[in-house]
């Protein structure tokens, strides 16, 4: 197994595990060596091409690629079980064979990892697929206009695709867009949309949010603090008037930061897990003074 090796300064290795985070990894490692310097290791896909992206979005550090053994990672896989998340869904490790127990009439989703981040086991994952089913129930039906859906740090596309299975017996048009900056990611989103049978459903590609034109009636955005603060003026455009964002990846005791960033939206509801929070989010409604 191959993982990016990163080098740094301890001064510098907040600010070097945040580029790490940013390309969708699943997670990170950090070594503290006898001469002072901090290592980090992530595991950020193992096609030449996913590499070589991520070494060259690290340039600015000391970024090698290291040969490991895989066993520690062979026995995380070994330990993931099937999570059920709402009250219809239930999320499936890709790689693990069927128990013969029922799904309970569930939609059920099989997610391989590769080197990206969502499988549901993780807190933030499963409150975002929590909100994904609960606003897709309430915009159930069969008529009306096009339905829309942006995933922003798509991950393993485990919000996308659960939103297309969810959706799959709508007859009016739903539109998916999955969008991440990893290379991996990318591969094992389209991959999974593949496997489950939804691809013609969702749009995966390594669109950053800037430039993304358009508008959607939910926007997902499962990131960390930072990323989140960054993209909030791009985030807040690409939520339609009466849409909604929901946001992620950040500590349900310490996230009135991040909100600041999205002034122009109000707070809808809150949802918490443990130490992590999901912030549901609407543009807020012009009041009859400030409209007079």
């Amino acid at each position: 197994m191959r993982l990016l090796s990163l080098t740094t300064s301890p001064e510098d290795a907040d600010l070097a595990a945040d580029a790490v985070w940013q390309l969708g990894v699943r997670g990170l490692e950090e070594r503290l060596h006898a001469d002072g310097s901090v290592e980090l290791r992530a595991d950020v896909g193992q096609h030449d091409d996913a590499l070589a992206a991520a070494l060259r979005r690290l340039s600015r550090w000391n970024a090698v690629v290291v040969d490991v053994d895989d066993a520690p990672r062979t026995t995380w896989r070994d330990e993931a079980v099937a999570r059920a998340v709402g009250d219809r869904l239930l999320v499936v490790p890709a790689w693990t064979a069927p128990t013969g127990e029922t799904d309970g009439g569930r939609v059920v989703i099989r997610i391989e990892t590769g080197g990206a981040f969502g499988l549901g086991d993780h807190p933030t994952t499963s409150l975002c697929l929590t909100a994904v089913d609960e606003v897709l129930s309430a915009a159930d039906g069969d008529s009306g206009p096009p339905w829309a859906m942006l995933d922003v740090g798509s991950g393993t596309g485990v919000l996308s695709i659960a939103a297309a299975a969810l959706t799959g017996r709508w007859r009016r048009a739903t539109r998916i867009r999955a969008i991440d900056h990893s290379d991996a990611a990318v591969e094992q989103a389209t991959a999974n949309a593949v496997a489950n049978g939804v691809h013609d459903r969702i749009t995966v590609d390594g669109t950053l949010a800037p430039d993304l034109r358009g508008e959607f009636d939910l926007v997902v955005a499962n990131l960390l603090a930072p990323i989140l603060i960054a993209l909030a003026a791009d985030l807040t455009r690409l939520t339609a008037p009466a849409g909604r964002l929901v946001v992620s990846g950040i500590l349900a005791a310490s996230h009135a930061h991040v909100l600041d960033a999205f002034g122009a939206m109000d707070v809808e509801r809150t949802d918490v897990d443990g130490e992590w929070a999901a912030v549901w989010l609407r543009h807020r409604v012009p009041s009859s003074s400030s409209m007079s």
